[in-house]
C-alpha cells in the first residue's frame, strides 16, 4: 500500500483519512501556491461571489491540491498512534505533477459558502475529490443528489458566542433557499432531489425541525472527540516495544494525563477536516477528527518476556504528547465512524 500522503489518498481514501492529520489551507485569506491569497486566485479564474453572508453558485472551482508533511508525528517510539500532520495547498498546476486536481468548497470567515459538484456527465472526469478548508468551529453540510450534491462552509464568528447557534441555523437554512432560488432561474419547476442531509460541524443543533428538502442527520466533530477521549480516559494501556538488545526490551505504560481530558471534554471547539471523492459517477464524503493528546508515561525495562529490570516515569507534569486520529469515516451520503482505541496499538 502506498505510504506518500497524496498517493494513499489516491489509493484508499478511507486509509488516508485514518492515517495523516490533515489541514487544508482553503479559506480565502490563506496564501495560495503561487502567490496571493486563495481568494484572488479563485476571483482570477473567474470563480467570484456575491457580498452577502450567505451566498452560493452552481458551480464549484477546479483547483489543484499539493499534500505535504509539515509536522512528523511526536514521540512516535512510545506512541503508536501518533501521526504526520499534512498541509494541504491550493493553487494552480504547477507542472511537478505532484498536485492532485480538486473541486474546492469555499470558506469566508464569518460567511456561509455554498457550491454544487459536479456530475461525471457535465466534466467527464472519471475519478475526482472535493476538498474544503480545515475546521476548528465551522459547519460543512452536505445534501442532494449523490451524483452533483449540495455542500457549504459556514462560519459565525462575526456573531457573539451567545448567537452563533441560532445565527449558523439561520445561515444552513438561508443556503438551502439560496441553492432552490438558483436552480428555478434555470427552471421553474426545478424541486430539490430527496436524500439525506447531513452536518460535520460545531455551534449548531437542528433543535427547529429539517430543512424542506429531506431528514437532517447531525455529526458534531466536537462530540465524535469527546466521544474517543472518553473511552481512553482512566484507562493505563500499554504503548510501544522496543527491542532495546538480545534479551530484553523495553515496553511504555501511558494514562492521559487529567488535563488533556478536560480540555478535550470541555467547551471549546474540536479540529477536523473533510475530504470528499467522486467515483463511478458517485459523491463520498468522509472525515476525520484529531487533538494533541498528553499522557503520563512510565518506560518498563524487562528482560525476557516478564522479568522486570527497571522502571522509569519519563515524562514531566504536562505528560508526553501525541497528535492523534480521534475519529475518521464516512459522512456522507451513508455514515460510518471508528474511534481511536489504544488497545489497537498494543
Amino acid at each position: 500500500m502506498p505510504t506518500a500522503p497524496r498517493d494513499l489518498l489516491l489509493h484508499d481514501i478511507e486509509e488516508y483519512m485514518r492515517t495523516y492529520i490533515t489541514l487544508c489551507y482553503g479559506a480565502d485569506s490563506n496564501a495560495a501556491r503561487g502567490g496571493g491569497t486563495v481568494q484572488q486566485y479563485l476571483q482570477g479564474n473567474g470563480f467570484n461571489y456575491g457580498n452577502r453572508h450567505t451566498e452560493v453558485m452552481l458551480a464549484a472551482p477546479l483547483v489543484h491540491a499539493y499534500f505535504n508533511v509539515d509536522l512528523a508525528g511526536r514521540n512516535t517510539d512510545i506512541f503508536g498512534f501518533s501521526r504526520d500532520r499534512v498541509k494541504v495547498e491550493i493553487g494552480p498546476d504547477d507542472g511537478s505533477h505532484t498536485g492532485v486536481p480538486m473541486y474546492l468548497i469555499p470558506y469566508r470567515e464569518g460567511n456561509a459558502r455554498g457550491v454544487k459538484l459536479p456530475s461525471q456527465a457535465q466534466d467527464g472526469l472519471a475519478e475526482v475529490f472535493a476538498i474544503t478548508a480545515a475546521q476548528d468551529g465551522c459547519t460543512f453540510e452536505v445534501f442532494g443528489a449523490t451524483a452533483s450534491p449540495y455542500c457549504s462552509h459556514s462560519n459565525c464568528k462575526d456573531k457573539a458566542a451567545n448567537l452563533r447557534q441560532d445565527k449558523m441555523k439561520d445561515r444552513v437554512d438561508k443556503l438551502h433557499a439560496r441553492f432552490l432560488q438558483a436552480e428555478q432561474a434555470g427552471n421553474v419547476g426545478f424541486a430539490m432531489p430527496a436524500g439525506p442531509t447531513r452536518s460535520q460541524f460545531q455551534n449548531y443543533s437542528d433543535n427547529r425541525g429539517a430543512p424542506p428538502d429531506g431528514p437532517i442527520r447531525q455529526v458534531n466533530y466536537s462530540d465524535g472527540a469527546k466521544m474517543a477521549v472518553n473511552g481512553i480516559a482512566n484507562q493505563s494501556v500499554k504503548g510501544n516495544r522496543v527491542e532495546t538488545g538480545p534479551f530484553t526490551h523495553r515496553r511504555y505504560h501511558i494514562r492521559l494525563t487529567d488535563q488533556s481530558r478536560n480540555e478535550i471534554l470541555g467547551p471549546q471547539v474540536g479540529a477536523g477536516q473533510v475530504i470528499a471523492r467522486r467515483r463511478q459517477g458517485v459523491w463520498s464524503f468522509y472525515f476525520q477528527e484529531h487533538a494533541s493528546l498528553y499522557f503520563h508515561v512510565v518506560a518498563v525495562d524487562k528482560v525476557g518476556p516478564k522479568a522486570e529490570r527497571k522502571r522509569t516515569t519519563i515524562s514531566t507534569n504536562n505528560g508526553k504528547g501525541a497528535d492523534a486520529i480521534l475519529c475518521s469515516g464516512k459522512l456522507w451520503p451513508n455514515y460510518t465512524s471508528q474511534y481511536l482505541d489504544l488497545d489497537d496499538y498494543n
